[in-house]
C-alpha cells in the first residue's frame, strides 16, 4: 500500500501514517481494501455525462472546427444514450449496440461514432473514472461489417452531356441549369439564393443559398464566403450566364418563385 510520495509527504508524516495503519490491521481492518474501495466509489459517482463535459473542456479546444462539428453531433448521441449512467458501468456490449443502431445511417457514420466514443473514453483513466476503456476488445469490421467500395463517379457520355447542357425547358430554367453545373451549389441553396450575394460586375459570390449568407460558411467548393473574408471567384462564363438570368429574372432570387412564399 502506497503512503505517498516524497517529499510532498514528509518522512515524520510518513511514519505516523504507517502507524496509525499498523493500529488498524491489527484491529482486523484492511486499510487497503477501504482506500481501493474509496477510489471506487469515487469513479462510480462520476457520470458520462461528467467526462463528456471533461473532455469537451479539455481537448475539443485544441481540434479543428470540421472535427468540432461531427463530435458534437457524435458526443450528443452518446450524451443522449448514457449521460446518466456511471462512466465505469459503460461496456464494450453497450458500445457495439450503439454501432449496429448507426450503422443505419451508414457506415461512415458508424465509423465516425466510433472514433468518437474512442477519443472520449480514452480521456477517462486519465481523470480517474474509469479503469477500463469499453471499447478495447471491440473490432469495428465484426460489429459493422468492411468499409464499403467507394461509389463510382457518375461519367457523362457525350450524349448525355449534350441532353443535360441543352435541356428542353424555357429559358431561364436552362440558364439555371448552367449555373448549377458550373458551381456545383446544391439545389435547394440555389433556389434560396439572393442577387444581394452576386457581383456579376466583379465575377464575385458572396453566398450562393440562403443557408450560407445566414451562417457565412464557406461551401464545400468554395463559392461561398464569410461576409468578412475575400470574394469566391466565379467560374468562367458563369458571370456571362448570370447576367442574361439577371436581365430575364426581376425578383430578388436567382430562381423566380413558382409559388406565392418561398420556402
Amino acid at each position: 500500500m502506497t503512503l505517498g510520495n516524497y517529499p510532498d509527504l514528509a518522512l515524520a508524516s510518513a511514519r505516523k501514517l504507517a502507524s496509525s495503519y499498523r493500529v488498524q490491521i491489527d484491529a482486523g481492518a484492511d486499510p487497503a481494501a477501504e482506500k481501493q474501495a474509496a477510489k471506487r466509489a469515487a469513479q462510480a459517482e462520476k457520470s458520462v455525462a461528467w467526462l463528456i463535459d471533461d473532455y469537451q473542456t479539455k481537448i475539443l479546444p485544441g481540434l479543428s472546427a470540421s472535427t468540432n462539428r461531427t463530435y458534437s453531433r457524435q458526443r450528443k448521441r452518446i450524451r443522449t444514450q448514457f449521460g446518466g449512467r456511471p462512466a465505469p458501468s459503460i461496456n464494450g456490449s453497450d458500445i457495439a449496440t450503439l454501432l449496429r443502431r448507426y450503422q443505419e445511417r451508414g457506415w461512415r457514420e458508424a465509423e465516425s461514432f466510433w472514433i468518437v466514443a474512442k477519443e472520449l473514453f480514452k480521456h477517462g483513466p486519465g481523470q480517474h473514472v474509469i479503469t477500463t476503456h469499453p471499447c478495447t476488445d471491440i473490432d469495428l469490421e465484426a460489429v459493422i461489417g468492411k468499409r464499403p467500395a467507394p461509389r463510382k463517379r457518375l461519367m457523362l457520355t457525350n450524349a448525355e452531356l449534350k441532353h443535360v447542357m441543352n435541356p428542353s425547358m424555357n429559358r431561364i430554367n436552362q440558364l439555371a441549369v448552367w449555373v448549377l453545373l458550373a458551381t456545383m451549389v446544391r439545389s435547394n441553396e440555389f433556389v434560396t439564393a439572393l442577387w444581394a450575394n452576386v457581383h456579376l460586375d466583379e465575377e464575385t459570390v458572396d453566398a450562393l443559398g440562403c443557408a450560407l449568407a445566414n451562417t457565412g460558411v464557406e461551401n464545400r467548393n468554395g463559392y461561398g464566403r464569410a461576409p468578412d473574408a475575400a470574394g469566391g471567384r466565379l467560374v468562367p462564363r458563369t458571370a456571362a450566364i448570370g447576367l442574361e438570368l439577371r436581365v430575364r429574372c426581376t425578383c430578388p432570387h436567382l430562381q423566380p418563385p413558382r409559388v406565392s412564399a418561398r420556402r
